[in-house]
């Protein structure tokens, strides 16, 4: 059919020259014009790139600069033109393409930041876990290390008192018997008593207190802790020595008060250096036990 506005002998509902719309065809054209709905959709669609690309062409023509492009954005091609629509429209086209790249980029790095995240910190679990065993070890034996010193502390006044005590009562005859203390009034023989219960009491209370520790609050819970008892018991018995040496020879026979005590320094100066040895010793561990302590 001719289009009504140019003239021209076109098909489909547009002019192909001038894109004017074309009257509905009649019946008698029927022969002539396509009749199913397909058909007349790729007419139109044919009619409309027809007019577009002819419309281009004289644009480019007529604006001489050589280079092929549009004189302005009004004629551009619909490839162009989509490329316009997709920069204003990131979510329809190729623009929603690059952003579901991008967002599953950003996915792939967070996966794989997550997953180098989860092998340092099993790398590291598995470092605090070596590092606090080491260090529980090294706790356990220091622990048993001072436990040793404690129990060894307590042996050695064990052992110093009983050999007070076996030699205090070896020579518990030497000024008269126990029973004549009062019936006959003999002063030296109760000074003399005096002296070794008293040493021999301190002795034994000494090894039960280096023996004890000391309750402490830990975190809720009540903990033992090794507070290096016994350096006083240990000081006062290296003392003991030390003034049994020197006292025993000076001390006079008389009066009797005087001959108990010079024989209870007779006593603990026969016990020789291994009395001395063993009390320096145990103080010495004592001081160490209580450093562990601190």
């Amino acid at each position: 059919m001719k289009c009504p506005s140019c003239g021209a002998e076109v098909t489909g509902r547009f002019c192909s020259y001038c894109g004017a719309p074309l009257p509905a065809a009649s019946n008698d054209n029927t022969s002539v014009t396509k009749n199913t709905d397909t058909d007349r959709l790729v007419d139109d669609w044919q009619s409309f790139d027809d007019y577009v690309n002819r419309n281009l062409s004289k644009s480019v023509a007529d604006s001489g600069n050589g280079t092929g492009s549009p004189a302005s954005g009004k004629n551009e091609t619909p490839a162009a033109r989509r490329r316009e629509e997709n920069k204003k429209n990131p979510n329809s086209g190729s623009g929603r393409s690059r952003n579901t790249a991008t967002n599953q980029h950003t996915i792939h790095k967070t996966t794989t930041q997550k997953t180098k995240h989860k092998k340092k910190k099993k790398g590291g679990g598995l470092l605090s876990a070596a590092a606090s065993l080491t260090t529980g070890s090294v706790k356990l034996g220091g622990t048993l290390f001072y436990l040793v010193l404690q129990w060894i502390c307590a042996a050695l006044m064990a052992l110093s008192t009983l050999r007070m005590a076996q030699n205090f009562w070896a020579n518990r005859v030497t000024l008269g018997s126990i029973a004549g203390v009062v019936q006959e009034k003999n002063y030296a023989q109760g000074v003399y008593l005096i002296g070794a219960l008293v040493c021999v009491a301190f002795g034994c209370i000494q090894a039960l207190w280096i023996a004890s520790r000391k309750r402490m609050p830990d975190h809720g819970k009540i903990r033992q802790v090794d507070m290096g008892r016994g350096l006083f018991g240990f000081v006062v018995l290296v003392l003991l020595a030390f003034v049994s040496t020197y006292a025993y020879p000076i001390l006079p026979a008389s009066p009797a008060p005087l001959e108990g005590a010079k024989l209870f320094f007779h006593i603990v100066d026969d016990l020789g250096k291994s009395f001395l040895f063993m009390n320096v010793i145990g103080a010495i561990l004592c001081v160490v036990r209580k450093m562990g302590t601190r």
